[in-house]
């Protein structure tokens, strides 16, 4: 039994197919026109090549042939000479090697002048260089100099408001020196009316004592000393007596008063009493001195006080 055949037919146009064919075709002419064109080109440029060679070659003949009759024509001229003076042959030779040596001289001349040409460009390239050089550093010279003025100006200026400070800061120091002498008359005052009134103080603080002194104020004038204090009874009873304030002398401050001596004044106190008493400055003594007595006659405070100026 035979084999079946499957044999497959196309029926109707095949639009891509058709596309494609159209287009082949077409790549296909331009491909031709292309490589024509490029034979063409190749042709007409061999063509061109070949003509100049053969004018090139015609005009060599014509070089050649001119020269062959200048040789021609120097030949005879040559052969006629010696034929007249055999002697112009020997006398151009010399010449000529004259000429060939003077020739290699002045080449010898203008190598040597080249050189020396070559080295005086390189020393006038070498002063170029030392010239552009110098006038950097003139330059940088210059800068440093203005440099060097204006921080010379601004150290005259610093030193010109240091020496306005210098000058105001002695006056402030003047006027401080001045503030600190009067701050410490200020305080020797002050230190002289707290020893005054510590005194008082421990006057008036002693245990066991029967009168203290308190308020005590001193004052001086032209001729006189005013003396105002109270005198305070420390004790429940009551306490009678007198007081006495003198002027007195470092000295005469230790030795022993008697009883109710010069002008003295009587008190009968519970509490307290205020005294004031006027004395004469007579200038012999620079302490106050109050000296109280009781009933007994006994002293029961002896204390001596500085007179202030």
């Amino acid at each position: 039994m035979k084999k079946l055949e499957t044999i497959i037919y196309i029926v109707g146009p095949k639009r891509s197919w058709e596309f494609q064919a159209r287009h082949v075709k077409r790549i296909f002419l331009f491909i031709l026109l292309v490589i024509l064109g490029l034979g063409g080109t190749i042709g007409y440029q061999e063509y061109d090549h070949l003509q100049a060679l053969k004018k090139a070659d015609v005009k060599l003949d014509q070089e050649n042939l001119k020269n062959e009759k200048l040789l021609a024509l120097i030949a005879r001229i040559r052969e006629e000479g010696m034929k007249d003076n055999p002697s112009v042959t020997t006398t151009t030779d010399v010449d000529l090697s004259k000429q060939q040596k003077l020739n290699e001289q002045q080449s010898i001349l203008i190598e040597q002048q080249r050189k020396e040409l070559g080295d005086l460009k390189g020393v006038l390239t070498q002063r170029e260089r030392v010239i552009q050089q110098f006038q950097l550093e003139k330059q940088s010279t210059k800068d440093q100099v203005i440099n060097l003025q204006e921080k010379l100006r601004i150290s005259q200026e610093k030193f010109e408001q240091t020496n306005l400070e210098k000058q105001t800061t002695q006056q402030r120091v003047q006027e401080i020196e001045q503030e600190l002498a009067e701050v410490r008359k200020s305080l020797e005052k002050l230190k002289q009316k707290n020893t005054a009134k510590k005194k008082l103080d421990k006057i008036s603080t002693q245990s066991g004592s029967v009168i203290n002194v308190s308020n005590l104020k001193i004052k001086r004038s032209a001729s006189k000393i005013q003396v105002s204090f109270q005198i305070n009874n420390q004790t429940k009873q009551r306490q009678s007596g007198r007081v006495g304030v003198y002027i007195t002398s470092n000295e005469n401050a230790k030795k022993p008063m008697p009883y109710s001596s010069g002008k003295t004044q009587s008190f009968g106190i519970r509490r307290f009493k205020s005294i004031v008493k006027e004395l004469v400055d007579d200038k012999s003594g620079e302490q106050i001195r109050i000296i109280v007595w009781n009933s007994k006659r006994n002293t029961v405070l002896d204390e001596v006080f500085r007179i202030p100026n």
